[in-house]
């Protein structure tokens, strides 16, 4: 500006509005001798200065000094120098100790400055480490309540991006339903609801299997007409007759606090606690669809007089998670959830493998 014909070249002096004092006097070093300080503190303003005036060789030692000094608590502030500045060498770099080191990266208060897409970008690094996702989910959390109010919205979509699969089911109590963010979503908890159910069905399956195959190797030792007896079980459990709704035909017309007494009568004949408990299921939803605008405000309380530990699985996949009434309700999805944490074997969550 000083060689050509612009203003400045006729003053006196010149003005840097955007370089500071301690900055202007680390390039004139380098300017006349070859050489300056770089430290921590003014490394990102020495290379912003260094491409305002276009000195590729400070820019090249701040780049040098930048991957020499990388850690877990600047690795993330280097990589967006570095992309801002068409580092291409260095972004990847940068990218592959963020890769190595995420579960530290997630920590570091650097993390909370990314944005939204940063963010994404960060969770969608694989890791072979189960713990990973728990530190994804804790970082998730926390950068959203460092700007409340402007990141809220954006949680759930944070969210998806968390393998709950690869979570244990002490963390997914103690932490991800114990998170007001999650528990205020219904697309939080619909997820989280979905993920228990389909570890629980495994768990399940595998677990009648064998104690079905060992339950009819008892049988056969005892009843000689084993096959006819096990139909007849089984006949005898689907038809059970014993239960009745107290509220009969007519329970459709009754009152809101008629149907809670009716939902919490109890019968003193043996029958199936899970067929009671399914009925019972049955009639709260029937009584509130048939005036929906005004009774399914009440549909929680009623929710909550069932006992979902009794329901089968398969009543509970088939029949109460595709429920529009319990997936609009976070309430009556979390009392879902506590009760499916009960049945979830501690280790049944996924374990990634090396390819």
């Amino acid at each position: 500006m000083f060689t050509v014909k612009m203003k400045e070249s006729y003053l006196n002096e010149g003005i840097m509005k955007d370089v500071s004092g301690p900055t202007m006097a680390s390039i004139l070093d380098f300017m006349y001798t070859s050489n300056t300080i770089l430290t921590h503190d003014n490394v990102y303003d020495v290379l912003e200065a260094s491409e305002y005036f276009l000195i590729p060789t400070l820019i090249e030692c701040c780049a040098k000094f930048f991957m020499k000094s990388m850690n877990g608590e600047n690795c993330l502030k280097i990589r967006s120098y570095s992309n801002r500045y068409n580092m291409d060498d260095h972004v990847q770099a940068a990218e592959t100790f963020i890769s190595k080191n995420l579960r530290a990266v997630l920590k570091s208060f650097d993390f909370l400055q990314l944005n939204l897409d940063d963010v994404k970008a960060l969770l969608k690094l694989e890791n072979y480490e189960n713990l990973i996702d728990e530190g994804k989910f804790k970082s998730v959390a926390d950068w959203t309540k460092y700007e409340n109010d402007a990141r809220r919205k954006h949680f759930y979509d944070l969210f998806q991006l968390i393998q709950l699969d690869y979570l244990s089911k002490t963390f997914l109590k103690d932490f991800v339903h114990a998170e007001k963010l999650v528990r205020d979503s219904v697309d939080c908890m619909n997820k989280l609801l979905t993920s228990l159910i389909s570890q629980i069905s495994v768990a399940s399956a595998s677990k009648e299997k064998s104690g079905m195959k060992e339950h009819c190797r008892k049988i056969l030792k005892v009843f000689p007409n084993a096959v006819n007896f096990l139909k007849h079980q089984s006949y005898s459990k689907q038809n059970s007759t014993d239960y009745q709704s107290p509220g009969g035909a007519n329970f459709l017309q009754f009152g809101v606090d008629d149907v809670m007494v009716m939902l919490q009568s109890k019968s003193d004949k043996k029958i199936h606690q899970d067929l009671v408990e399914e009925d019972k299921y049955k009639n709260a939803v029937a009584w509130t669809r048939h005036n929906l605008t005004e009774r399914k405000k009440h549909f929680s309380d009623l929710f909550h007089l069932i006992q979902p530990n009794y329901l089968s699985m398969k009543f509970l996949i088939d029949v109460v998670h595709k429920e529009e009434l319990i997936g609009q309700s976070t309430d009556c999805m979390s009392l879902l959830v506590t009760s499916l944490f009960s049945r979830i074997p501690e280790l049944t969550y996924k374990k990634r493998k090396r390819e």
